[in-house]
């Protein structure tokens, strides 16, 4: 059968089945209505024959995502079925049941992981790849063009090289970029040393915490379970890790950038000069802008961006410079600023007010951001107390992670933060 056939096959015993579902809710249905019924339910019958059983569920599932004014979920067949083959019977092909130690086959080395009721872990195929895919998009930190991604396949000690090929130059001392200098075959060159120092990765575990699926849910519905599941973990990963990204203390937590970085704010004067009202604790001005920038060494600043939540880049979207300029541009959907710099949107930081650190600057290639890619994956639980009883499963999803700021030199450091004023 063609695929224009399968289509319009599946047009056809989709509107036939709602039709159905309306006559038969019908309390005091007519005669007609009633034969009307019963030759649907046949019809129904024949259509279905000309169609897999996948085909249906995924045609009934997006016209009950229709019926409810929701945005079409495409569903990955093969990935479905493996989740719900581990979801109601915890078997599949990518699952393990491990007792006391297991070396996994997708991983480098043995790993020790202490497992309690009846549960085993699940590597569905792309798992890593889809869920920090889904928390960049709720905070952009995990975006890759906003970071430095290293992903290793153990967790342990990492150790990053810090290069720094600058040096201060003219007067005043800013920081340059080395460059060659022109010299006869006589003259040797003088010896600089790049790699001056390591950035230390470590290797922390987060945990999504449980989610709850009834046996009969997960059995009976045409609901994409995959598709739920890893939007529900992701949306929790790029809350909490997102978090420790940013705000870590590096004491058994992540080097958050704001730890890395240290070093003195630029302290916020407010909209004030562009809208004649605007204070420094809870607005930020074009000058504040400028005065971040040139806060960030040259070396820096080409493909840096800057990172802010959203409830800051609504600040900045109603803000107009004296010339009645805007401050955000719009470049394909994505926000920049006045054209010239990225805006990525990080949710973990935070709003403007009093005191708080609103605004970074700085170039992401030197935001080291570690996953460790075998520590992604979840674990089902169905015999713990309180879970079996119930008729129910408990899934929890795991990972490793660290970041880290590669600082080449201190008194330069390739970021720099905004603070609203006090």
């Amino acid at each position: 059968m063609s695929i224009q056939a399968i289509s319009n096959t599946l047009e056809e015993l989709m509107s036939c089945i709602n039709e159905a579902e309306v006559l038969a809710s019908k309390e005091n249905a007519t005669d007609k209505e009633r034969r009307q019924h019963n030759f649907l339910l046949s019809k129904i019958s024949v259509l279905k024959s000309g169609v897999t059983a996948d085909e249906f569920r995924n045609a009934r599932m997006a016209s009950l995502q229709k019926e409810l004014g929701l945005r079409e979920i495409r569903v990955n067949t093969e990935k479905e079925k493996a989740w719900r083959s581990f979801l109601v019977h915890g078997v599949g092909n990518d699952v393990r049941i491990p007792t006391g130690k297991e070396s996994r086959a997708n991983e480098a080395g043995t790993q020790s992981i202490s497992y309690s009721g009846n549960s085993g872990y699940f590597v569905p195929a792309g798992f890593h790849k889809d869920l920090f895919e889904g928390m960049a998009a709720y905070d952009e930190i995990f975006d890759p063009q906003n970071s430095n991604v290293i992903e290793t396949e153990t967790g342990g000690p990492y150790a990053v090289p810090a290069v720094n090929d600058f040096s201060l130059q003219g007067s005043p001392a800013t920081l340059q970029p080395i460059g060659a200098t022109l010299a006869s075959e006589a003259t040797t060159g003088t010896e600089v040393d790049v790699i001056a120092s390591q950035v230390q990765l470590s290797s922390y575990l987060y945990k999504s915490g449980m989610v709850f699926a009834t046996l009969e849910l997960l059995q009976d519905s045409f609901m994409p379970f995959a598709t739920i599941l890893e939007k529900v973990f992701a949306r929790r990963f790029a809350v909490g890790v997102g978090a420790a990204l940013v705000n870590g203390t590096g004491s058994a937590q992540p080097t958050g950038l704001a730890n890395a970085v240290g070093g003195s704010p630029v302290i916020a004067a407010g909209s004030s000069p562009n809208d004649g009202v605007g204070t420094g604790d809870v607005t930020i001005g074009s000058q504040d802008m400028t005065a971040l920038i040139h806060a960030l060494s040259p070396a820096y600043r080409p493909g840096a961006v800057f990172y802010m939540s959203d409830s800051t880049l609504h600040t900045l979207d109603e803000q107009l410079d004296k010339y009645g300029r805007p401050f955000v541009m719009w470049d394909e959907g994505f926000p920049t600023y006045r054209g010239r710099y990225r805006i990525a949107i990080c949710n973990s930081l935070p709003y403007p007010h009093a005191g708080a650190k609103t605004i970074y600057f700085g170039n992401p290639a030197y935001f080291l951001q570690r996953r460790v890619k075998p520590s992604t994956y979840c674990r089902r639980f169905s015999e713990a107390p309180g879970i079996a009883e119930a008729g129910m499963v408990g899934l929890q999803s795991f990972m490793r992670v660290d970041s880290n700021v590669m600082l080449g030199q201190a008194a330069n450091p390739p970021f720099v933060v905004l603070q609203q004023h006090s």
